[in-house]
């Protein structure tokens, strides 16, 4: 599934990998690639295993969610960068954000512009979330993930003021 393959790279490049539970920007405890929950505090420790497994469960349960959400077939872009999005906020935002309502609504680039607006944490905005974001949006749009990634580190490394135009 490319899809797939896609949205796994986009989290592991953001969410990265840690073993041992951190609070987060937003002061949640996490541990692995991303993960949060009851279950998660301080001194939580997990295997690479268990942080694959994890990572592997989620996305299954967000593959099996999406089609219900949606009412339109997804490209593969599009699926990975949704399923890329509900991974980090939660298959609850986006069923209720305007990103969905417009991707409903056949309104790709205005689905699209939405990722943008979700770049805050604990109230603040913060810059790896406007980094995966802008991502996100690419790759949504239909842009390869590589190429997009690329091109936001160079548009940080230069002016990092503001989020590149992505299309």
């Amino acid at each position: 599934m490319v899809w797939l393959d896609i949205a796994t790279n986009l989290i592991d490049l953001f969410e990265g990998c840690k073993l041992a539970a951190y609070p987060d920007v937003a002061g949640i405890w996490t541990v692995g690639y991303g993960s949060t929950g009851p279950d998660v505090c301080e001194g939580t420790v997990w295997t690479q295993a268990q942080a694959e497994e994890h990572r592997a469960v989620v996305l299954g349960s967000l593959q099996r969610a999406l089609p219900r959400l949606t009412n339109r077939l997804c490209t593969d872009n599009q699926t990975a960068a949704l399923v890329s999005f509900a991974y980090n906020v939660g298959l609850h935002a986006l069923a209720g954000s305007t990103l969905l309502r417009l991707f409903n609504a056949h309104d790709d680039k205005g689905a699209a512009d939405q990722f943008l607006r979700w770049d805050r944490a604990g109230g603040s905005e913060v810059q790896g979330l406007l980094r995966r974001r802008v991502v996100e949006r690419a790759v949504f749009l239909g842009w390869d993930p590589a190429v997009a990634y690329q091109k936001v580190q160079a548009f940080i490394n230069a002016e990092p003021s503001a989020p590149p135009a992505t299309a």
